[in-house]
């Protein structure tokens, strides 16, 4: 490994040598980059590939290197929005028009600012293969619930009936177009172990319903778009060690009856695996007790990592449900994230929207997040969690603009466990609001955390100090903040550039506008350093000193 390190880095100009040292920026030293990879790994694409990362690190990105086969193919220095997928990455454009069908082995090298070029300093992402698919899909067959008949060869003139016929009848790389209509949907177990994607998706204009009457165990290498998941199991899906599965534009819906359940239930295989390289993108959930549950496991948990991981959530509206991800993961991107203020819940259990309970989460970036507690009255919520013997490293939250109202209500809350040690966690320009009846904002209980990052936040109308920590941690940055009170009680509040808030003065944070009014004293009041490139509507941040707050004036 570190031979194979110091080529990459002869070949971007660096060496490996405890004598290069560039001056610290802030007060973390030897802390990695927080990286993911906004492509997940084998999905076909053609044409134009925009093959992306998303980096965060408190001292800034120097770059990001990508590799093929360990040949230097470019470097992007400055994050932008990716024009695929509109999401600010550190990208490199490639046309793949003329390359053969295939899987081409990708890595990609993330090297901080601000501190000196050391083994430990560095992020080296796990190789994906960019899958290049130019060719059309092997076969192409038509499904018409209303029109079709199984005993037709599956044409767009004589197409068949069921999805179950459908699913039979065709292989990897396979497309199955589905006409408008109401589908029981069925997977072929023998087919999990295909090595490419089938393709199901909804015809342009079609409004495809598949009813669920049972849950379905996820195939490996499938693509959804355009489809709707209806259940009236309380569950929708079970991703038993599951991989290289891709929702994009499906919604997942539960019988409004129904209070328990989970739509996205993941689990490890009998091999242990977990699931991997999936994606949900431009995605829509509604009602269940969970969205999303994926954990390891239960035994040993503080020895376990997440075997979930390389999965992205991108631009996902979650309504009506209880918690949102109970998950434990690594190397995983959530971004543009959206659940409405208005939305009740199913229970009248505490609502959390990320719980990290067991198993060890790390290398995971949650950013661009609007989130309003829409609990039942007697209840409160909190939007991170971290508690039992869930450990939680790399991880950073940007842009995240959060609201609760209901008391005993926590925007994070790590609990003070003797195993709860967070690790290089950094909260980042979030937006973080309280009703009067709420408890306390950001809750950082642990007495063993270490390189803890809070700031250009902007934390207003707590009841309680906003910011809780019952023993110092070590190596803790806390700046550049915004409050509407009292500040902390932690000795460290004092911090030179943090700052007390008069007046919230944001647009219309009621109706998710988080952006601050002309006057504000949120306006130019953080620390670019710190900010990531983009706010939380992408839109580019000053030079110099930007707005506290996820969103920029």
């Amino acid at each position: 490994m570190k031979q194979f390190l110091n080529t990459l880095l002869f070949l971007t100009g660096f060496a490996l040598s405890p004598l290069l040292a560039i001056p610290m920026q802030g007060v973390q030293r030897g802390t990695k980059p927080i990286a993911v990879w906004g492509y997940t790994d084998q999905t076909p694409v053609r044409e134009i590939l925009h093959l992306g990362v998303a980096a965060y690190h408190e001292n800034g990105i120097a770059s990001v290197d990508f590799y093929y086969k360990g040949v230097f193919l470019g470097r992007s220095t400055k994050e932008a929005l990716n024009p695929e997928t509109n999401t600010p990455e550190y990208f490199l454009t490639i046309p793949i028009q003329s390359l053969p069908d295939g899987d081409y082995p990708i890595q990609a090298l993330v090297i901080p600012k601000g501190q000196g070029i050391r083994l430990q300093d560095l992020r080296i992402l796990p190789e994906i293969r960019v899958r290049v698919w130019n060719a059309p899909p092997r076969n192409t067959y038509f499904v018409d619930p209303t029109l079709g008949n199984d005993k037709n060869p599956g044409t767009v003139l004589k197409p068949w009936r069921s999805w179950k016929h459908a699913e039979l009848n065709s292989k990897g790389g396979d497309a199955i177009i589905l006409a408008s209509g109401v589908y029981e949907p069925f997977f072929d177990r023998n087919q999990n172990n295909r090595r490419e994607h089938k393709l199901w998706l909804a015809a342009q204009g079609a409004k495809v319903w598949a009813n669920m009457k049972r849950y379905e165990t996820l195939q490996n290498y499938s693509i959804f778009q355009g489809i709707q998941f209806f259940t009236r199991t309380g569950y929708a899906f079970r991703a038993v060690g599951t991989n290289h599965v891709v929702f994009r534009n499906c919604s997942f819906l539960v019988d409004p009856k129904l209070e328990t359940g989970v739509l996205i239930y993941g689990m490890l295989d009998s091999q242990g695996k977990g699931m991997t390289d999936c994606e949900w993108t431009d995605c829509f959930f509604l009602g269940a007790r969970k969205a999303f549950s994926f954990t390891s496991t239960r035994k040993e948990p503080n020895q376990i990592i997440s075997k979930h991981a390389r999965n992205i959530f991108r631009n996902l509206r979650i309504e009506q449900v209880n918690d949102g991800f109970m998950i434990d993961a690594r190397d995983s991107l959530w971004t543009g994230i959206t659940s409405s203020k208005n939305a009740k819940r199913l229970t009248k259990d505490h609502c959390d929207f990320f719980q990290f309970i067991w198993g060890k989460s790390q290398n995971l970036i949650i950013r661009d997040l609007k989130l309003f507690d829409s609990g039942r009255k007697e209840v409160g919520m909190t939007f991170v969690i971290l508690t039992g013997d869930g450990q939680l490293s790399d991880t950073a939250f940007l842009n995240c603009a959060v609201q609760v109202e209901k008391r005993n209500s926590h925007i994070f809350y790590f609990a003070p466990n003797a195993g709860i040690r967070p690790d290089h966690v950094c909260i980042v320009n979030c937006t973080l609001l309280a009703k009067s009846s709420a408890s306390s904002g950001v809750v950082l209980l642990s007495g063993s955390g270490t390189n803890l990052v809070l700031a250009n936040n902007l934390l207003y109308n707590f009841t309680a100090y906003p910011v809780q920590m019952v023993k110092q941690t070590k190596a803790f940055l806390f700046d550049y903040n915004g409050f509407e009170n009292t500040w902390a009680n932690t000795s460290l509040w004092g911090r030179p550039h943090n700052r007390l808030i008069r007046s919230l003065m944001l647009t219309n944070p009621g109706a998710g506008d988080f952006r601050p009014l002309k006057g504000s004293q949120a306006i130019n009041a953080g620390a670019a350093v710190f900010a990531p490139p983009f706010d939380l509507n992408r839109k580019p941040r000053k030079d110099g000193f930007p707005d506290l707050g996820a969103g920029e004036f």
